[in-house]
């Protein structure tokens, strides 16, 4: 940052009376990278330029808007690897809870995606005038068959126990969600960050391929005889789920946080 000379000789009229405070606040705190946010846009562009070109005095006009959205966007780098570099000290100096709030971010990620992938899957049904599938159900009386618990197998056909096994084959899906979500964030907190668009795709696969996994291993279907509207029911719903996932734990997990 400029001293406080070179600041001064910037025009009043460029900043607001909160800027000007920021400034000099800044300055008092040993020239520390100011966020983008606490100046106003007219302030931001004026002083990044400022700082990028080596402190000379430069008015707007003077200037390509490219120049200044490339001098904004340095500065922000700067601040963004500033801001990583001080979390990553933090990281290591309480490896535990970070890697415990890793995987709480991907807990809340994975809901969101959850609740996404259900407002798709009955957008859809209400669209086609369709039923709600009775695969979760049907899953959860299979399982239930071959662990012997006769309350909810599929030859229990009482009302009680199609409801019980409607009921868990729902919870069966956000527990496979939110599992989804809470793996990307511990591979996340273990290292692994992928960009948002990639761990969208990654999410995305990893949560069908938890709930159609079980489906296709105990044989209550069969992916193969799929027809193309059946698998845009499923593929859809769930890529929508990785991108609304992927976007909420980099939302959580920025480095000001």
């Amino acid at each position: 940052m400029s001293s406080g000379r070179n600041l001064a000789a910037l025009p009043g009229k460029d900043l607001t009376k909160k800027a000007l405070h920021q400034i000099a606040r800044h300055e008092a705190r040993a020239h520390r990278e100011l966020s983008a946010s606490e100046l106003t846009r007219k302030a931001v562009k004026e002083l990044a330029v400022h700082e990028v070109l080596g402190h000379r005095e430069l008015t707007r006009k003077d200037l390509t808007r490219k120049a200044v959205r490339q001098a904004v966007k340095k500065a922000g780098r700067h601040e963004a690897q500033r801001l990583r570099r001080r979390r990553n000290r933090r990281d290591r100096r309480n490896p535990v809870a970070s890697l415990l709030r890793s995987v709480a971010i991907g807990v809340l990620g994975g809901a969101a995606g959850t609740v996404a992938l259900d407002v798709v899957t009955y957008t859809d049904m209400f669209g086609r005038g369709r039923d709600a599938s009775s695969v979760p159900a049907d899953l959860v009386g299979e399982a239930a068959s071959r662990a012997g618990v006769e309350s909810l197998e599929k030859q229990n056909q009482t009302e009680a126990a199609r409801n019980r096994r409607t009921a868990l084959g729902s919870l069966s899906g956000y527990a496979a969600g939110v599992g989804t979500g809470a793996v990307y964030g511990l591979a996340r907190g273990l290292g692994l960050r992928l960009p948002t668009p990639v761990g969208a795709s990654v999410l995305g696969l990893g949560a069908m391929a938890a709930a159609d996994g079980p489906i296709a291993a105990l044989g209550v279907s069969d992916p193969r005889t799929w027809s193309a509207t059946d698998w845009a029911s499923d593929v859809f719903p769930h890529l929508v789920y990785g991108a609304v996932a992927a976007s909420v734990v980099a939302w959580l997990d920025r480095p000001d946080r």
